[in-house]
């Protein structure tokens, strides 16, 4: 239908329309060409652009004055088309525009009875059914209170008459009182959405525009969002200046629960609108539903390209470096697997300050919510040289009694799991700071309390809720209160716990958590709360390991790009460390920015001794990375072609790293069916039914093919006797099957004995 549409009138707006190009349009309709115009099917404008999706185009069409129910010669209005078509992208439009959603084809039949296949088209239409002219007409006063909130519009016409004239004419006064009331604040949304400053100025500047008002049916409920998406800077000016709440909660990206301000933090946000959003006081302390705060969010969304200077702006404003998000990760923890090293430093920067200042009130604040980057090293100094330059010696103390504090809590939270009330008492007691201990954190950002109520410690909870300074509503990452815990623990338990916290006085029943959940929320939803209750217990949270091997890979990474660094390094740096290099890709991978496996940059940056050591180490062979190669065809110039770690050593010509590679293959091949010749005997022993010759007939086979796998094990060992050398060390690829073979010769003389 759509390419049938005005297909022999090329006119100025329906170019317009075709082209998406807002400002030619209302360049047209300022010259006067006429917005009612129908092509020789009856079809207008507005049936044109229902079958695409134009949403500036269609707010600048329906505040033109076209007439929304106008039928082609079919007897379809542009909502009948939408259906026809399976379009919802303008169904709400039309809806809250006033279009009369009763109107019948010539086949009988409303839009509502056209059977789509579109699924949202009715679930759309139902949000807003049936209309707001018919809800003023029934005199339904919660109906027209409900579509107001869903942005209806107040200035359309049908029959001549706007919506307050048809509402006044019916002497409605209690609904006039309503449509005045947000006549101002719904003018204003839809000029913005219409694009047109002036007429925008116009209604945010009245003092009864409300421009926080949100629209109940939509995904993006704040106008900011629309604006946002049109990149026009005036108008985001001029709403940021209209007493706007960037810290209004809302759905970001459609299904995110986070501020308002969120929605700026973009890559594809322009910026100057995302700093015109910032600096319209935004609370950095706020996080979203995952618990994320602003900076962690900023380093997710953009995948770690965000400006130094945003974070070092929130900083200033206040943002707290110890909160974690719902990974047990801090700002600075992203920041390491971002691999912003830059960011890490302005963090470092600030601490060092707060340390230098002798702000011990906020030192002790971060010791208690586990921030665990509070002894660093930075710029060649550790913290206690830094606390050291004071006038006092209040921070020093600090730094000297940190590390007791930190085993101190661990051991009291371990103990509140596991031992005995009289234990955790003495640890209270024989802490010098006892007032901390009972609220300090672990990573997942619980205290005692949650502990206590999770592992359903009754004893153990009613002597903590004794305990001078004790925060009954203390938050862990998301929010939850150990009250929200005792709503999901078992129902054996439950009714105990809860009486006993809501005994306290200070007890706040109606928090929510970032999920704007009430512990009564888990009461009502037993099976979902049974689920996450089970799942709390088993997480680990913080991502220690992922962190640790983070900061590793980097060291490496420095090690093989330094032109004076060979192997020798790269085997101190790895000597002891607790995780293996091997595992790097599947540790890393998921979670480290731009991560580039270790064996492609040992033979892109020409380390063919490190190349073969991974390979021995067991580095994943089967792994592919896109390689930067000459073009075949051409003299100069580069293409990305997606190649496997044997593919890129014969293309750089490492002779070595491919004798290494097929070693460990073979050597692959033949563990694998030992394993399968050990485990075929095994089964063999333990089936007591089988007959004395079979069994005679299988170990002998069995023998024969054992002694086989010796013989080819002693071949390839001597076929494949090479060594690696270096300036700084020799060493032979053997090495490491020294303990393997010692497995496979035990295997052998147990099968022999057998």
């Amino acid at each position: 239908m759509a390419g049938c549409m005005f297909e022999n009138q090329e006119t100025p707006i329906k170019q317009a329309i075709k082209n998406e190009d807002a400002d030619a349009l209302r360049k047209s309709l300022k010259n006067g060409e006429n917005v009612h115009l129908t092509d020789r099917k009856g079809n207008t404008y507005l049936h044109y652009v229902c079958t695409m999706h134009r949403p500036v185009i269609f707010h600048i069409l329906v505040g033109s004055g076209i007439n929304l129910n106008v039928q082609n010669r079919h007897g379809n209005t542009a909502l009948h088309v939408t259906a026809l078509q399976n379009e919802c992208c303008h169904v709400a439009d039309l809806l809250a525009a006033g279009i009369d959603p009763f109107i019948k084809n010539k086949d009988g039949k409303t839009a509502a009875e056209i059977k789509t296949r579109n699924i949202f088209w009715i679930n759309i239409y139902n949000k807003y059914k049936p209309g707001i002219f018919h809800a003023v007409a029934n005199h339904d006063v919660d109906k027209v209170i409900c579509l107001l909130q869903c942005w209806s519009r107040v200035d359309t016409k049908r029959d001549g008459q706007t919506l307050r004239q048809f509402t006044a004419a019916h002497k409605f006064h209690d609904l006039v009182f309503h449509i005045d009331l947000h006549t101002h604040t719904l003018g204003a949304i839809y000029a913005i959405l219409e694009g047109d400053v002036e007429k925008a100025w116009k209604f945010l500047s009245h003092p009864k525009c409300n421009i926080n008002f949100l629209n109940q049916a939509a995904d993006s409920t704040h106008i900011l969002q629309y604006a946002i998406k049109s990149k026009d800077a005036r108008i985001i000016r001029m709403i940021c200046k209209a007493n706007i709440n960037v810290n209004v909660t809302v759905r970001v990206n459609k299904f995110l629960k986070a501020p308002l301000y969120f929605v700026a933090i973009d890559s594809l946000c322009p910026d100057d609108i995302m700093w015109t959003v910032l600096k319209s006081k935004a609370d950095f302390r706020l996080r979203d539903e995952r618990g994320r705060n602003a900076g962690v969010y900023a380093l997710d969304k953009t995948k770690g390209r965000i400006s130094s200077d945003v974070i070092e702006y929130m900083l200033k404003q206040g943002l707290d470096v110890s909160q974690r998000d719902c990974t047990g990760v801090t700002l600075r923890d992203v920041s390491r697997l971002a691999r912003r090293r830059d960011i890490v430093t302005i963090m470092d920067k600030a601490y060092v300050k707060t340390i230098r200042s002798s702000d011990i009130e906020e030192l002790e604040r971060l010791a208690v919510m586990g921030y665990d980057s509070l002894l660093i090293d930075f710029n060649y100094r550790d913290t206690y040289i830094y606390a050291s330059g004071n006038e006092t010696v209040e921070a020093v103390d600090f730094v000297k009694w940190l590390p007791k504090f930190n085993e101190d809590v661990r051991t009291f939270l371990y103990s509140v799991q596991h031992s005995s009330v009289d234990q955790v008492c003495n640890i209270l007691k024989s802490s010098d700071r006892p007032d901390l201990l009972i609220n300090a954190r672990d990573k997942g950002g619980r205290t005692c309390l949650h502990i206590a109520v999770l592992h359903t410690r009754v004893d153990v909870l009613q002597f903590l809720l004794t305990c001078p300074h004790c925060d009954v509503n203390a938050t862990d990452n998301m929010g939850r209160t150990a009250y929200h815990y005792a709503s999901c623990v078992e129902k054996v338990s439950r009714t105990e716990i809860c009486q006993l916290l809501e005994s306290m006085a200070s007890l706040n029943a109606e928090l929510e958590d970032f999920n704007n959940h009430k512990a009564s929320f888990n009461i009502l939803h037993p099976q979902q709360a049974a689920e996450w209750i089970d799942k709390e217990r088993k997480i680990i949270y913080g991502m220690s390991k992922q962190l640790v091997c983070a900061d590793k890979y980097e060291e490496l990474c420095l090690i093989i790009k330094h032109k004076r660094k060979h192997l020798m390094h790269f085997e101190n740096s790895i000597c002891k460390f607790q995780y293996p290099v091997a595992q790097f890709s599947k540790i890393l991978k998921p979670v480290l920015n731009n991560y580039r496996d270790l064996l492609f940059l040992a033979m892109e940056r020409r380390k063919e001794p490190i190349a073969v050591r991974l390979v021995q180490l067991g580095t994943d062979l089967t792994i592919t990375e896109l390689c930067e190669v000459k073009k075949s065809n051409e003299s100069d110039g580069t293409e990305l072609v997606l190649m496997s770690v044997s593919e890129r050593a014969a293309q750089l010509g490492m002779d070595l790293v491919l004798r290494a590679i097929e070693k460990k293959k073979n050597y692959s091949r033949k563990t694998q069916k030992m394993k399968d010749v050990s485990n075929k005997k095994m089964f063999c022993i333990r089936t007591t039914t089988d007959k004395p010759e079979n069994l005679m007939s299988d170990s002998v086979s069995d023998s024969m093919e054992m002694e086989f796998l010796m013989e080819s094990d002693e071949e390839q060992e001597e076929s494949c006797n090479f060594s690696v050398n270096n300036d700084d060390c020799e060493r032979s690829p053997n090495d490491e099957f020294e303990e393997e073979s010692f497995t496979f010769n035990q295997i052998y003389e147990n099968k022999k004995i057998i």
